[in-house]
């Protein structure tokens, strides 16, 4: 196909990226066209490169951005447009908003498609956590869940193309998202109904949200906590469930991640030593993706293991611990 020219409208063009009228230099970051959805309105303007440290104005907010727009980018080969950076919120609400269009759409690369879930993911569980109390952070994580299941769902490669852009740092809002896929991919891996599936992504989005009210220093602190720590760290799990007990609407089957994920098989976990029969399959599977995110993301103090390390580990010394039927079922689908 003939290349044709782009309908640029250079009204306001902004060499090396400086605002008009301004000496500040103006900061842009880069939006991949896959993220922009036909006959959609835009809430942050659009700009083209023009060189290194040059933008030009492309499209306007509040106008809509058409097939023929997104035509015109590839015939010319763009794939990268970019926004500024003072707009990026903006873009991430956008995006959170069209997430279910991008991932149904089977012209969207898989890979890409799992960049960009995990982009939202980061972005809802960030807000999640610094306004645990907000009445929109359940249905904004209810509806992650429920588009992390539908991926999940779709491929049977969509964990391993989450795990590669997983972060191996270890924040409480990218363990989140981390616990959620290996226990979605799990509780996939033996069968639960897409309906429960969906309910038990939710609570895995949420089981540490109790941490939002223990002291930062403490959970940032460097080294093996003292046994008074320890108490004032376990109680994040009672905290969390009286946070979405006391705020929130949530269903039952959510609520057993964040009650259960620190509860061990053979009765040794907290804070209400369940164990055997008593642990819910629910607990069972949050509890292995949990310690299995933990023990191989990196932290200031500690290295991070390998997954055979700690896979060995879960399975030798602390055997009596996890379910290890579900523990071989989990080894399978990280070999996959």
């Amino acid at each position: 196909m003939e290349a044709v020219s782009l309908p640029v409208p250079l009204l306001d063009p902004r060499p090396s990226g400086v605002i008009p009228d301004s000496d500040e230099p103006e900061e842009f970051c880069p939006v991949d066209l896959d993220g922009l959805v036909d006959d959609t309105l835009l809430d942050f303007n659009l700009y083209l490169a023009a060189g290194p440290g040059r933008f030009v104005f492309y499209r306007s907010r509040r106008l809509a951005f058409t097939p023929i727009h997104r035509q015109r980018l590839l015939d010319n080969a763009v794939r990268i447009l970019y926004i500024r950076t003072a707009e990026r919120q903006q873009y991430l609400t956008y995006l959170e908003h069209n997430l279910g269009q991008v991932l149904s759409n089977p012209a969207v690369a898989q890979p890409k498609k799992a960049k960009l879930l995990y982009l939202v993911s980061q972005t809802v569980m960030q807000d999640t956590l610094e306004q645990p109390r907000s009445k929109t952070i359940v249905p904004r994580t209810r509806q992650l869940a429920e588009r992390t299941v539908d991926f999940v769902l779709h491929s049977d490669r969509a964990m391993g193309q989450l795990a590669r852009i997983m972060s191996v740092d270890y924040y409480t809002y990218t363990h989140s998202i981390n616990v959620c896929v290996f226990g979605v991919a799990l509780a996939r891996q033996i069968g639960i109904d897409p309906t429960d599936l969906k309910a038990y992504a939710t609570g895995a989005l949420l089981h540490d949200l109790g941490k939002t009210q223990i002291d930062k220093e403490l959970i940032k602190r460097a080294g093996p906590l003292s046994e008074p720590e320890m108490a004032v760290m376990r109680q994040h799990v009672i905290i969390g469930e009286q946070i979405l007990t006391q705020h929130h609407s949530i269903e039952g089957l959510s609520m057993v991640p964040v009650s259960q994920h620190h509860e061990r098989l053979d009765g040794t976990g907290y804070p209400r030593q369940l164990g055997g029969d008593r642990l819910h399959l629910f607990g069972r599977i949050t509890a292995i993706a949990d310690t299995f995110d933990a023990m191989t993301s990196k932290r200031s103090y500690q290295r991070a293991l390998t997954a055979y390390e700690a896979l060995d580990l879960m399975r030798d010394r602390l055997k009596a611990q996890f379910d290890q039927d579900l523990l071989e079922q989990f080894i399978r689908l990280l070999r996959v």
